[in-house]
């Protein structure tokens, strides 16, 4: 059995899904505490160099929507004011985040840069729920490379029952099915009969390709909708103007396997194979303007099972179902069926 997938991501500027896309926002005032119009904010994407501005409003609100999850720095000036500037400012999937300013009075030209800063709030609204990152996503241990296993690590969410055909987990005690997916912004639901293709997801991305993914599992805006369990909102990598990319592959085999108990006690251990493999790359087209991304995933399985059968007697097949009753009882005769009468 061998299944491939693959992923390409070209983006352009700050083009981004609304579904997926962070906001930031906040209020400018000056060193007394008045407000501050029509300041300039300037957010620049620290590893793209894509630029967004916005003006602050009469009362010294503004905000800057559909920003791509990553690092940004902050640049707010106005004249007559010193202008500030503040780096590391990381948005993660669907978050709405606030950082407020104040300008002290002075020349254009002087300027207060803030690096350290502490973990945004979310005063927009009231969701609940877990961002899992890329670095946890390929460090955690995952059996088969299945990242929605780290659903997990949200709160109210739980492991599905055994043989659930969709797999995937359950949420606030709802059915698999009442889970809604999206992938970067887009409807990644399987709508097949009765779960046939035994997948929640329609597409299953390779945690190579995956920035982050996030969890809402309790009071998450009407705009998602489809199902009362969780929200599984998933962002795949975009280039940036450095080239990265990785390449890998995991091997299991039958080598330090037990053997099936129903195989054969003298024959070899039964043949498991399992080989899966892929590469992902990301880079600029046009520097600050234009990237790319791509990914390839394949896993191949070869894997010898072992099948035990009863087979009716002669005798059983005609309706004489005496040995039969032999066999099964608890204190059989002593003289056993013969297999042909």
């Amino acid at each position: 059995m061998s299944k491939s997938c693959f992923a390409l991501l070209l983006a352009f500027g700050h083009a981004i899904a609304f579904a997926q896309s962070a906001d930031l926002n906040g209020r400018v005032v000056d060193a007394s505490g008045s407000v501050l119009p029509a300041v300039r904010i300037l957010v620049t994407n620290t590893a793209t160099g894509t630029l967004r501005d916005a003006v602050t409003n009469d009362l010294g609100y503004y905000t800057v929507p559909q920003l791509q999850p990553g690092t940004y720095s902050l640049r707010a000036q106005k004249e007559g004011f010193r202008t500030v500037s503040q780096a590391g400012i990381a948005l993660e999937v669907d978050q709405h985040a606030t950082v407020d300013l104040t300008l002290p009075v002075g020349n254009v030209t002087q300027e207060i840069s803030v690096k350290a800063t502490a973990p945004l709030l979310d005063t927009v609204e009231p969701s609940m729920g877990q961002v899992i990152d890329n670095r946890q996503i390929v460090d955690l241990p995952l059996n088969g490379r299945d990242y929605a296993q780290l659903a997990l690590l949200a709160s109210g969410t739980t492991n599905p029952i055994a043989g659930s055909r969709a797999g995937g987990f359950s949420s606030g005690g709802q059915r698999l099915s009442a889970n809604n997916y999206l992938l970067d912004g887009v409807d990644n639901n399987s709508l097949e009969l009765a779960d046939a293709g035994r997948s929640a997801e329609l597409v299953k991305p390779s945690i190579d390709a995956i920035q982050e993914f996030k969890v809402q599992t309790n009071v998450y805006s009407a705009e998602y909708g489809h199902g009362t369990g969780a929200v599984v909102n998933v962002t795949i990598k975009s280039g940036s103007n450095a080239v990265h990319g990785s390449a890998f592959e995991f091997l299991r085999n039958e080598k330090v396997d037990a053997r099936n108990f129903f195989a054969s006690p003298t024959g070899p251990t039964p043949k498991f194979r399992r080989n899966q493999y892929g590469f992902a790359a990301g880079g600029p087209i046009i520097k600050n303007k234009t990237f790319l991304f791509g990914d390839w995933e394949g896993t191949k399985i070869r894997q010898q099972q072992s099948t035990v059968s009863t087979l009716p007697t002669t005798a059983e097949r005609s309706g004489d179902l005496a040995c039969s009753r032999r066999r099964n009882s608890v204190t059989p005769q002593a003289v056993p069926c013969s297999p042909t009468t």
